[in-house]
């Protein structure tokens, strides 16, 4: 079971790697990641072995400051979609339904809660606080993630966000063109930096798997 988790979660690594080599490119325009995939992949990986070379205590604070900051464009809509609110769109009883299609991609966004259980044993009282922890963090994630998805519909439109993404948000906010361009920076930082959080917490895992 542990190899086959080691396994799984190279994989992972991996494929976050080419994702964020991919977003690198389209988003930031950096053309050697094009030309020399290879090179990039390497640099990554190696960049975020190393930062996994220092001490726990030191990485838990790098993991906390990324979490926050990738965070931020969440809270953000959730706590300005309100002023966007738009009466014309209305929500059907019946779509809940649908809520369905959408449960293996949910149940497959928040694997890794074992790895909570796994350090049950640090929390403050004990094993029996894993059920309440897991529970309080799936609760805020759920609803944090629900605020900014009714936040984006109601800025942009249901058209809009299927058109353009939930990056460019900005555009439908009616600010002024310097502000919105320092907030769609700032998002597609966030995108990128969510990734490379996760790499280096994957190869985490990974470096403890092998020991």
């Amino acid at each position: 079971a542990q190899w086959l988790y080691l396994i799984g979660y190279i994989g992972t690594a991996s494929v976050l790697t080419t994702v964020l080599r991919d977003n690198v490119i389209s988003q930031l325009g950096f053309t050697f990641a094009a030309q020399y995939p290879s090179i990039f992949n390497a640099f990554v990986i190696a960049f975020f072995l190393g930062l996994n070379l220092l001490s726990i205590e030191l990485i838990s604070r790098v993991q906390g400051l990324f979490t926050i900051i990738k965070m931020l464009p969440l809270i953000f809509v959730a706590l300005v979609f309100w002023g966007y609110w738009d009466s014309g769109i209305v929500y059907h009883v019946s779509d809940i339904y649908n809520l369905r299609l959408v449960a293996p991609a949910a149940m497959f966004a928040f694997f890794g809660f074992e790895a909570c259980c796994s350090l049950g044993q640090f929390l403050q009282g004990g094993t029996r606080q894993v059920g309440s922890v897991i529970l309080a963090a799936f609760f805020i994630a759920v609803s944090l993630y629900t605020a900014f998805h009714f936040g984006l519909i109601h800025i942009m439109g249901v058209a809009g966000l299927s058109q353009d993404g939930a990056i460019a948000f900005p555009e439908f906010m009616g600010l002024s063109p310097v502000f919105t361009a320092l907030l769609a920076v700032g998002i597609t930082g966030s995108i990128l930096l969510s990734f490379c959080n996760t790499i280096f917490g994957v190869l985490l895992t990974t470096i403890t798997g092998l020991f």
